[in-house]
């Protein structure tokens, strides 16, 4: 699930979404960043994501103004094949194209804990912008992904979960419920048919969520097992 890079790539997708330069790095800790950064020639202004093995809160010296730690993620796994599959309590369905607004609706109002919502150097319109982007390119096949729907008997949608399929597993890449419907069992659902779609590809169901989300504990309910945790940085230019 996480391979150290050693190097700082560009990131094509959020550079255009957030209209700067962004990069992406894996690194075993945040002193390395700060030595690749050193050899690196980064285009101002430039929007830098870190994930590291070790918390930047272990750092012995002073980071940089412009390097601010964000939150820590949870990287878990369900392998279908040491697991049990659990029966769904709602009625979960495929995305349709009818069901784009309904979808776009519950993101806006979801994902209070993202990294981008808690970097408060970021304004609150392009945390926005990039929550309605990734959901919607997710929608319209940018990348290969799978949604599912949870509908009410009348047709409402009330939560979704998109996945994104890679050639040998099947990441939870956004998944979320209305506010208004939570701890009714809808996200479990959602995870359990996931579950049931990884497992009909004989793949694993990977996903990463913050430390702090309560969700953590619907993944483990459901057999998922923690792999690693990574630590997310920030690096905004000044």
């Amino acid at each position: 699930m996480f391979e150290v890079s050693n190097e700082i790539l560009y990131d094509k997708w959020l550079s255009e979404k957030l209209n700067t330069n962004c990069y992406n790095c894996k690194l075993h800790n945040v002193s390395d960043y700060i030595k690749l950064k050193s050899k690196f020639k980064l285009d101002y202004p430039y929007f830098v994501s870190i994930k590291t093995f070790e918390s930047p809160e272990d750092y012995v010296y002073e980071l940089p103004s412009s390097i601010r730690f964000i939150t820590s993620m949870n990287n878990l796994k369900w392998d279908p094949s040491s697991s049990t599959l659990f029966e769904t309590s709602q009625y979960i369905d495929d995305f349709q194209t009818k069901d784009h607004d309904e979808v776009v609706r519950i993101t806006e109002k979801s994902f209070e804990l993202d990294r981008f919502s808690l970097d408060n150097r970021l304004p609150q319109l392009l945390k926005g912008k990039v929550k309605v982007s990734w959901i919607a390119a997710n929608l319209s096949q940018e990348r290969n992904t799978k949604t599912f729907v949870s509908r009410s008997v009348d047709g409402k949608i009330h939560g979704f979960s998109s996945l994104l399929l890679s050639k040998n597993s099947v990441a939870i890449d956004l998944i979320a419920v209305d506010p208004e419907f939570r701890n009714k069992g809808i996200a479990s659902s959602l995870v359990r048919i996931s579950q049931k779609f990884a497992h009909s590809m004989s793949q694993p169901l990977e996903v990463g969520t913050q430390q702090s989300n309560p969700a953590n504990r619907i993944y483990r309910k459901n057999g998922f097992v923690l792999q690693n945790i990574l630590h997310v940085s920030h690096d905004i230019s000044e």
